[in-house]
């Protein structure tokens, strides 16, 4: 079941009333799906995102420059959160760079970083290379509110489901990546595919070509971007095993045999990890 919180009271960090799925895991998960996209109609007309739209709309046609923009402490907000990249405001030095370095030279900031979003986010926005920008184009600035809306409707989601949240933003992302350092670079991804594995989280001791190999040979990654259908097989699997709980890890061969080598401190020898993630592997491999 999922109840409007605009209409039931109530706040969170979003600043918004949001939606919220009452349910954990699988049941929350899927009863957000069956309602999306009425509560997100809802959600895009509710006072707060239409002004903050509007004054961005209003503001857009005057911004040629990463100054203009850095300087505008709402557009440079609300761009930053339309790119997931909300938690970068205060990098300036870094974020400056990005953007004015662009992409086509490939020793530039953006495409020297293994996270995918500063490439995008530098690519969209146009400033690289001396240029002034996209903010003039009415297209450019509806989609960068459309990609702003749906940010904060999936935060208003985590604030009473988290992994509702990252499973929507892995069913909406998991297309645009090219190869698995992308994924392992962006947590909400990992984080599902890693549940959805039934895999511990110290599988990100393990040298990451070892990572790469072990995902690749029970996800094939080339698969996963052109079949919906295993996307959602993915997600499902993932909420399903959210059920345990946040703290608990999923029984599996991998946390199985973890569990055996956790010594009665709690702690787990980190010189075995290694071997004991690769034998996991080879178990669950063999399930």
């Amino acid at each position: 079941m999922i109840l409007n919180a605009m209409q039931q009271g109530g706040s969170g960090t979003s600043g918004l009333l949001p939606p919220v799925a009452t349910l954990p895991g699988i049941g929350g998960y899927n009863a957000l799906k069956n309602q999306q996209a009425a509560q997100l109609q809802a959600f895009r007309k509710h006072p707060m995102i239409q002004r903050e739209a509007e004054e961005f709309r209003a503001k857009a046609a005057s911004i040629d420059s990463t100054d203009d923009l850095m300087k505008d402490y709402k557009s440079y907000k609300l761009v930053l959160t339309a790119y997931g990249m909300e938690d970068q405001q205060n990098a300036n030095a870094l974020m400056r760079r990005v953007m004015e370095e662009g992409t086509l030279d490939p020793r530039s900031l953006a495409n020297q970083m293994s996270d995918r979003r500063y490439r995008e986010f530098s690519r969209e926005l146009g400033f690289g290379e001396g240029a002034t920008g996209n903010f003039s184009d009415p297209e450019f600035v509806e989609s960068t509110i459309d990609r702003f809306i749906v940010q904060r409707f999936e935060e208003a989601v985590g604030e009473s489901n988290p992994a509702a949240r990252r499973a929507l933003y892995f069913e909406r992302t998991i297309g645009k990546i090219d190869n698995w350092f992308q994924v392992m670079s962006d947590r909400p991804l990992f984080d599902v595919i890693r549940g959805a594995l039934g895999l511990p989280e110290q599988i990100g001791q393990l040298d990451i070509d070892r990572q790469r190999d072990m995902l690749e040979s029970r996800l094939p990654l080339k698969e996963l971007k052109e079949n919906p259908d295993k996307v959602q097989e993915t997600i499902q699997r993932f909420m399903a095993l959210e059920g345990s709980g946040p703290n608990q890890m999923p029984s599996t061969p991998a946390t199985q045999l973890i569990a055996g080598a956790t010594s009665p401190n709690g702690l787990l020898d980190p010189f075995s990890m290694t071997e004991l993630m690769v034998n996991a592997s080879n178990m669950s491999m063999r399930r």
